[in-house]
């Protein structure tokens, strides 16, 4: 421990997990490779109120590469040894504050001048509880080409690898569907950005209390059932004037 300085040093993740303290704050734990020696740091992106913090979230995003919107991309991405820079501080330990440790104080992008991680926490509960709070944060996601208010295709989460299944033409179903549902929010949303319209999309989804990749036939059900409840709520009409045709 004597021979480590206070200063920035070159440094590579190893592994991240995502879990709620005690006091009920949203913690991003990181292990990082510094000098060949392990060192953690922690994060907080949720405060105890729920509120998210921008700070801390705005900073991990600059030396990560994360969108900023599900924190879990952590768990797997840290494993491919991120780059960054650390600052180094000496301060004493908890069990023997005469002698000195280091400590990882800061965490910036690289070139900018162990013990085991917190059980993670379940994701679809950390998700169903500040997936709208991270989606509000990070802003519109791209969604391809966008030569017309809206998008072609309904929005992916980022997390996802799952795309929804191809069904038999001849195949019949009574249930709605992804692609039905994501016709009615283009034509009952024009007047809306399509950064508006992925938002209000999602609202939809977290509504059913499911994931998009997971949806079952009944949860898209409910998600065309709360499209066109909002349609007779907000009487949207076309640029004539004239009601939407469903």
């Amino acid at each position: 421990m004597s021979n480590w300085e206070e200063g920035n040093y070159e440094a590579v993740t190893k592994a991240a997990t995502v879990y709620e303290n005690e006091k009920q704050k949203l913690i991003l734990a990181v292990a990082f490779d510094v000098g060949g020696t392990e060192m953690k740091n922690r994060f907080v992106l949720v405060e105890s109120d729920g509120v998210l913090n921008t700070v801390n979230i705005a900073k991990v995003r600059e030396w990560s590469g994360w969108d900023g919107i599900d924190p879990y991309w952590f768990i797997e991405a840290a494993k491919t040894s991120i780059k960054c820079m650390v600052k180094v501080k000496m301060e004493p330990g908890f069990r023997d504050p005469t002698t000195m440790y280091p400590v990882i104080k800061w965490v910036n992008k690289a070139g900018c001048e162990g013990s085991a991680l917190p059980e993670e926490a379940d994701r679809r509960a950390v998700l169903s509880k500040y997936g709208a709070k991270f989606r509000a944060i990070a802003g519109p996601q791209p969604m391809g080409a966008q030569t017309k208010p809206q998008t072609a295709t309904p929005p992916q989460r980022p997390q996802s690898t799952v795309t929804p299944p191809v069904r038999p033409v001849e195949q019949k179903t009574e249930h709605a569907t992804l692609e039905e549902c994501w016709r009615l929010m283009q034509q009952h949303n024009q007047k809306l950005k399509p950064e508006e319209v992925t938002e209000k999309w999602y609202g939809y989804i977290d509504a059913t209390g499911m994931d998009q990749a997971d949806m079952t036939p009944e949860g898209w059900d409910k998600v065309k059932a709360s499209i066109l409840a909002a349609v007779g709520s907000n009487a949207e009409t076309q640029d004539d004037g004239e009601p939407m045709p469903f």
